[in-house]
């Protein structure tokens, strides 16, 4: 509750200070009111204020004042209500874009979770993270992986792009001669984290 009290009344202060800084700046910027104020709207308004026959200089001053002070409070809180929506906006947006992109991974996850499986001993589900490999953590055969993807890229609506299941699941040279050392397939990585980001991207980013 303390925490919580300091940070309204720090927002309360920071809304505060700023107005006041429009305030003046709206103030430096119209300058002197005898320069824009209009002579004639001003003896108008000194007769109206304080009756006609009972304006002398001291009154028109005042009158100055008045119109300068109720012109430059009437900007600064136009632009300050103008700012301040302003900055929600743009709080808004960009809590969305966050929100947004949790979704995105969120969903990631939701989409894999069901090909992942349980470990062995525990029967708990195997801990997903954007480092997980589809085929060297996960353990995913082809077939799944090949489901999986036309799932992601259906569902997600991500471009296909040039991705190929045979890029990450290439086949293995076979041979019956079992004394014969076959060379290792090189295997790029296949990873949650490259889902999450190509869906991010709206498109397969790794060609």
């Amino acid at each position: 509750m303390i925490k919580s009290a300091r940070n309204r009344w720090a927002i309360r202060l920071l809304n505060v200070l700023l107005f006041l800084a429009i305030f003046i700046a709206v103030g430096r910027t119209l300058g002197d009111p005898y320069n824009w104020v209009n002579d004639a709207l001003a003896d108008k308004l000194a007769n109206l204020i304080y009756g006609y026959g009972n304006v002398g200089g001291e009154e028109i001053d005042d009158v100055y004042f008045y119109i300068d002070v109720v012109s430059v409070v009437a900007i600064a809180t136009v632009l300050y209500l103008i700012i301040v929506k302003l900055i929600r906006i743009l709080r808004n947006r960009t809590r969305q874009r966050y929100l947004m992109v949790d979704n995105i991974e969120q969903r990631v996850y939701e989409l894999i979770r069901p090909y992942a499986g349980v470990y062995l001993f525990s029967f708990e589900p195997v801990e997903l993270t954007l480092e997980s490999d589809l085929d060297a953590d996960l353990y995913l055969e082809d077939l799944d992986a090949s489901e999986l993807m036309d799932t992601f890229f259906s569902e997600l609506h991500v471009e296909r792009g040039n991705f190929n299941i045979k890029t990450y699941y290439p086949d293995i040279p076979f041979s019956w001669n079992l004394f014969k050392k076959m060379e290792p397939v090189p295997v790029p990585a296949f990873t949650i984290g490259m889902l999450v980001e190509s869906a991010k991207a709206g498109k397969w980013l790794y060609d």
